[in-house]
């Protein structure tokens, strides 16, 4: 997947998992929610993600929201430690 950060520079930049992409330290994880999220084909999901420093581990404590602005349904996760 993706991640675009508009608004934040022209072009906007761009976090790549894809084995195509130029290599970075952004790597694929998953994230385990705390509900089952119901989506359809068409539904549009809006996830959102809040990171905050840990610099005693020199890492981040993550929260994640993905919401399906359909239905109104959300699910949450974290915190999540991005060190482990």
């Amino acid at each position: 997947w993706d991640a675009f950060f508009n608004g934040a520079g022209e072009p906007a930049p761009v976090l790549s998992t894809s084995p195509a992409a130029p290599l970075t330290v952004w790597a694929q994880c998953r994230f385990l929610l705390n509900q089952p999220l119901r989506a359809a084909a068409k539904d549009r999901l809006i996830a959102s993600i809040d990171l905050k420093e840990n610099k005693g581990r020199e890492s981040y404590a993550c929260w994640l929201e993905l919401r399906n602005a359909t239905t109104k349904q959300a699910a949450r996760a974290g915190p999540i430690e991005l060190s482990d």
